[in-house]
């Protein structure tokens, strides 16, 4: 984690998905990652007591904050559209995505990454943010998504 005066160059940390980099973020958050499940599931019996499981699951879910008249926008929109287009059709096709960011090399990646919502335009006086969010499946990560206080 950045000490507090250290900043980041967005333009050095990519951010791609089907190979192409997606730029125009907001000023604030502008990419964040979510785990999809919990890393422990409990199933109470009929007599209370617990028992506890280790999730499988690796998806995560990004959360990608763009200009809303920003190229980024344009293009996440596009893909959007061509998703729903191959979803038609059949299965959709992979869509790889990656981010590195250039600070600490940590990065965050998936050969299957799904747009999970198809946001409209902001209708404030000022240009807003949107946020796209995508599914990744089985990502691969070596971030540390809950940083350690202690």
């Amino acid at each position: 984690m950045p000490s507090p005066n250290q900043s980041y160059n967005l333009a050095l940390c990519p951010i791609s998905i089907n190979g192409i980099r997606i730029e125009g973020f907001s000023e604030d958050d502008v990419i964040t990652f979510e785990e999809s499940a919990d890393d422990i599931e409990e199933t109470v019996g009929a007599d209370g007591q617990t028992t506890t499981s280790v999730n499988n699951n690796e998806n995560m879910t990004a959360v990608i904050t763009c200009m809303q008249n920003s190229d980024g926008t344009k293009e996440l929109h596009r893909q959007i559209r061509e998703q729903k287009a191959e979803r038609q059709v059949g299965a959709i096709p992979r869509r790889p995505f990656f981010f590195q960011d250039t600070i600490d090399g940590s990065f965050v990646s998936s050969d299957f990454a799904v747009f999970r919502n198809n946001p409209g335009p902001n209708r404030a006086r000022v240009v807003g943010a949107i946020e796209f969010r995508v599914l990744l499946v089985n990502a691969k990560s070596d971030m540390e998504l809950a940083p350690d206080v202690t």
